[in-house]
């Protein structure tokens, strides 16, 4: 669900459960009123406002934790909104957590519900497991055995007092926090996969998925950013609803198409901050900027420093993204990502998603030195990942798998015709090898290696050839046919070619999905490869 902002109708309304959610006591109506307004005027946001009440006595001091902490004890759950209201109405009611405890013992069918555990010993060793797992201490399980048996303790007041330990065998890190994070944000029962994810997280970030859960924003519906001038990292968080360009050569910045948009700026890369208009002059000095933690739909379109080094993490709901002549590093996220290559040695991993790589013009190429421009792919295959060869070989059609001629290891040399605009896919595997006998072993070929393939080339053009290891690695090589056989190499050394007209240079080096046997029929990658 996206973000809607919370109308001054609804957000007193919104506000008063947050506060039955995480106050034990009755209902301020004076506060909630004054927050509301300053909600509705942009002074404050919602995650502020909840911030404000996890970080307050009354909900640290008052037993709302350890009751969250008893919901995983007592029923192996996150707490949910329907009974852990009933233990805060008791607690507001004047019952004490001892009395709570006792009463969500008697629900039966639960890991500790005394239907099921008749005798104190097991009821004590049971609950010792599950606060400390099966290394639980047997002196402390006797005393405590003793203190039922002799009736000095009662079983609600032993859960009671195992609730206020920060760290339970069988509740995740954080769990209790992210729980009522969950419980007063999106009113309901965070999930498994949730906790997970939130585990080790802070609490900005734990309060901000939960709002985000029940399609609020915690940033006042604008995106947050947070500025390190002295890493030169740009981080972006919380929602992203609408596209936002960052093109940072031409020092232009837009929020679905307008230069002039808000921001919640934030001081300390969490809830603590105000919404600001965005100023450009913001930017200056950034050479990385972060957009991992940020949800939402919106897209962002990424140009990095012209000639400086830049590192670009893409949102959830996927980017563009190119950058300069410097040695880049792109990682995508589980959206669609597309990589424009550029010169320099680039590194980029697309993620999750369906991604695009976009190899360049063949012009950097014939500029740079050995392999200065060779792109290293991490994670080829993850999702329905595409290698578009457009501006490689300046094609305007599409290139997919059905173009491919294939030949295999046994190719013999000079024997490789390299046409006009073909790929050629060679499974490598046993071509090329260092050592014998017992340390024989498969290697990736050299450009040399590459170039004697083929015979004396009789035209000009150009080509590309995969050399594919049959189980995850791959590169790619650009057969340049020039027209000036004087200057003419193989690619590697700046001189001294011997296969006439050729030049041989290696575009990008892959880690993917290149498995022959993964695919109906070999030696095809599994992943198509399409311009388009």
């Amino acid at each position: 669900m996206a973000a809607t902002t919370a109308t001054k109708s609804l957000t007193a309304d919104y506000i008063t459960r947050f506060y039955s959610m995480l106050i034990p006591e009755a209902a301020n109506t004076a506060w909630i009123a004054n927050e509301a307004a300053r909600v509705d005027s942009g002074v404050t946001t919602l995650g502020q406002v909840v911030r404000t009440l996890m970080q307050s006595p009354s909900f640290t001091q008052n037993h709302v934790i350890d009751l969250a902490r008893m919901f995983f004890l007592t029923f192996d759950r996150a707490p949910d909104a329907t009974y852990f209201k009933m233990g805060m109405d008791s607690l507001r009611e004047g019952y004490t957590i001892d009395q709570v405890a006792e009463a969500a013992l008697r629900f039966p069918g639960n890991p500790l519900s005394n239907d099921g555990l008749p005798d104190h010993a097991t009821f004590v060793t049971t609950l010792a497991g599950r606060v400390f797992g099966p290394g639980a201490d047997p002196g402390t399980i006797a005393y405590y055995t003793e203190q039922l048996n002799a009736g000095t303790m009662t079983r609600g007041q032993l859960l009671a007092l195992a609730s206020t330990l920060p760290t339970l065998n069988v509740m995740p890190a954080g769990g209790e926090i992210a729980g009522l994070a969950f419980l007063a944000g999106a009113n309901r029962e965070i999930t498994k996969a949730e906790t997970t994810f939130l585990q080790g997280g802070s609490l900005d970030a734990r309060i901000i998925q939960a709002l985000a859960a029940a399609g609020l924003s915690a940033t006042g519906d604008k995106p947050a950013l947070y500025n390190d001038p002295t890493s030169g990292t740009m981080t972006l968080f919380s929602e992203l609803k609408e596209d936002l360009r960052w093109d940072t050569p031409a020092k232009l910045y837009t929020l679905k198409g307008a230069s002039k948009f808000d921001v919640f700026y934030s001081t300390d890369l969490g809830l603590s901050g105000s919404i600001i208009t965005f100023d450009p002059a913001m930017a200056n000095g950034t050479t990385t900027l972060d957009a991992s933690r940020m949800t939402g739909k919106g897209k962002i379109t990424y140009i990095g420093p012209a000639t400086q080094n830049t590192v670009f993490k893409a949102p959830l709901g996927g980017s563009d993204a190119t950058g300069g002549t410097g040695n880049d590093i792109f990682i995508g996220n589980s959206g669609k990502d597309t990589f424009y290559i550029t010169a320099g040695k680039d590194t980029l991993t697309g993620g999750a998603g369906d991604d695009t790589f976009v190899l360049p013009n063949s012009q950097i190429y014939l500029t740079g030195t050995v392999d200065t421009n060779t792109t290293n792919i991490t994670d080829f295959g993850v999702g329905t990942d595409i290698l578009d060869f457009t501006r490689l070989l300046n094609f305007k059609r599409n290139i997919d798998i059905t173009t491919l001629s294939a030949i295999r290891a046994t190719a013999a040399v000079g024997t490789l015709t390299a046409l006009n605009g073909s790929i050629t896919l060679i499974d490598n595997n046993g071509l090329w090898t260092s050592g014998n006998g017992s340390t024989l072993a498969a290697t990736k070929p050299t450009a040399s290696q590459v170039a004697a393939l083929f015979g004396t080339p009789t035209a000009t053009g150009k080509s590309v050839v995969i050399t594919a290891d049959t189980v995850v690695t791959a590169d790619v090589w650009l057969i340049y046919n020039a027209s000036e056989p004087g200057r003419i190499t193989d690619g590697t050394s700046g001189a001294g070619g011997t296969n006439g007209p050729l030049e041989v240079f290696k575009v990008a080096e892959i880690v993917g999905s290149w498995n022959p046997s993964l695919v109906g029929f070999s030696p095809v990658p599994k992943d198509a490869i399409n311009p388009v």
